[in-house]
């Protein structure tokens, strides 16, 4: 029988086709379904607390620089306990790291407000405290995605879980927050956000058991926490003995740090420059939503084609964009308002000014380049790097993420109350690049190592060709 060709785009078809029917059988899965709401629900009740404070203090009058050290706080924790919570969740099963973390967490939004009330300091205190919890829950959740999926599924998992988190943040930071500021207390919210973590807590009990089920005390008698605590030096060994892996983190830590450091602007920026209530960042943010379900929707396709690193570069670029046009928003409001999606709103009633209207389409860049970003270094590290050692990896990638985003929060801050919070729009990409490189060269010095020239590390972190690592031992995934 005479055999018949094949069209020459049958392979395209049928990798389209595969890769849809993949999405399907992971969405199936309830461990998955478990990992995503799980997620998803933290993500909203961790966003509405923090946000609702700084939103908070930005309508009662506080400076900018007040704010920022207020979002600061979480990174400061983050920062000393990034190591030793991802030595706790290296230690203990995902699931009973997640589980007990977001339980404590939740405790604390029920004990803390209902003890001291909501005051400056026991927001300070709260949200250390909850940022210190959140160090075990994180590299845990994250190491979970592979513990879930198959080396083929994990970049699909990977991307659904980021952009479930990406919800989850833009639902607490631009609806339930701004809302529960409106309408009723601090400690309201600090209570809703509390039953959300327990919501999240229930949810990971469905995720699939481990045979290491050490509990948190016993994994912290384990524990040489003097080991833990994060020194110049420790980094930059591991920096330097991981130097693929650490390149793709730093990356994913700039585009952190600009989009948290945005948030931390975000209030007083509606406030001072809009000229607009602080709580109207609802109405910007929100079709954010757009960029993540973008993200969501391109990033599995991106990394396949074109590797973790494209992504994740193409990221840092959106996001400098995006944040480049919210400084010249003056400038560029006249192009953007008559095309942003807020118009639509003008139809029910809002009556919008173009600025805010053209601050909404922006955030739909900002939005895109950060869950383009978490889901390469995610996805790259699940890939990668053995089972057994990816909490410890997600530990040193949340101290870098929170080193780096610490000294953009307060400088960002600093600069704002100095000079207004346009100019740091402006600035903030070029002199975050600038920044990193500096603190890459100094970990060669602590290293006795001659550093590189600047030019050479900026190729490194910078450069969109796709990084090959040694492929991973097949029977360290189950």
């Amino acid at each position: 029988m005479k055999e018949t060709q094949a069209p020459v785009d049958a392979p395209d078809q049928t990798a389209e086709h595969n890769e849809a029917e993949l999405r399907r059988e992971v969405l199936r899965d309830p461990a998955v379904r478990a990992l995503v709401f799980s997620r998803m629900a933290t993500a909203l009740g961790l966003a509405t607390l923090s946000y609702g404070a700084m939103v908070y203090l930005a309508t009662v009058g506080a400076s900018q620089i007040t704010i920022s050290v207020m979002g600061a706080t979480r990174y400061l924790a983050a920062l000393l306990f990034g190591i030793g919570g991802g030595a706790l969740a290296e230690a203990m099963s995902k699931r009973t790291a997640m589980v007990t973390a977001y339980a404590l967490q939740a405790a604390a939004c029920f004990i803390i407000p209902t003890i001291w009330g909501t005051s400056v300091s026991s927001l300070v205190v709260l949200v250390f405290t909850v940022a210190m919890l959140g160090q075990i829950a994180t590299p845990a959740l994250k190491s979970a995605t592979a513990l879930v999926s198959t080396s083929a599924m994990v970049a699909v998992v990977a991307a659904i879980v980021t952009v479930a988190n990406g919800i989850g943040a833009a639902l607490g930071s631009a609806f339930l927050a701004p809302i529960l500021i409106n309408v009723s207390t601090m400690r309201v919210l600090i209570y809703v956000a509390g039953v959300v973590l327990l919501l999240g807590a229930v949810r990971a009990l469905k995720l699939p058991p481990e045979e290491n089920t050490a509990s948190l005390r016993q994994a912290s008698r384990e524990i040489a926490w003097r080991e833990t605590v994060p020194t110049l030096r420790r980094t930059a060994d591991w920096l330097l003995a991981n130097r693929k892996v650490g390149a793709m983190i730093l990356v994913g830590s700039m585009v952190l740090a600009l989009f948290d450091g945005l948030n931390t602007l975000m209030p007083v920026y509606v406030r001072d420059v809009l000229n607009s209530n602080p709580t109207n960042t609802v109405f910007i943010l929100a079709p954010g939503g757009i960029g993540f379900i973008v993200g969501t929707s391109l990033g599995p396709w991106l990394m396949d084609r074109k590797g973790e690193r494209a992504l994740g570069v193409s990221a840092l670029m959106i996001l400098s964009l995006g944040f480049a046009l919210f400084g010249l928003i003056d400038l560029v409001w006249p192009i953007l308002a008559p095309i942003s999606p807020l118009r639509l709103l003008n139809l029910v009633g809002f009556d919008l000014s173009p600025q805010i209207q053209a601050a909404g389409l922006i955030s739909i860049l900002t939005a895109l380049g950060s869950t383009g970003a978490a889901a390469a270094v995610q996805t790259y590290i699940n890939r990668y790097v053995l089972l057994a050692r990816q909490p410890a990896t997600f530990g040193m990638q949340e101290v870098l993420d929170n080193a780096i985003t610490l000294t953009a929060v307060i400088v960002f801050g600093a600069v704002a109350t100095a000079l207004g919070p346009r100019i740091v729009f402006v600035l903030a990409p070029p002199v975050l690049v600038v920044v990193v490189v500096w603190l890459i060269r100094v970990c060669f010095r602590v290293t006795d190592q001659d550093p590189p020239e600047a030019r050479a590390i900026l190729r490194v972190l910078l450069d969109r060709a796709p990084v090959v690592p040694p492929p991973p031992a097949i029977g360290d995934r189950s």
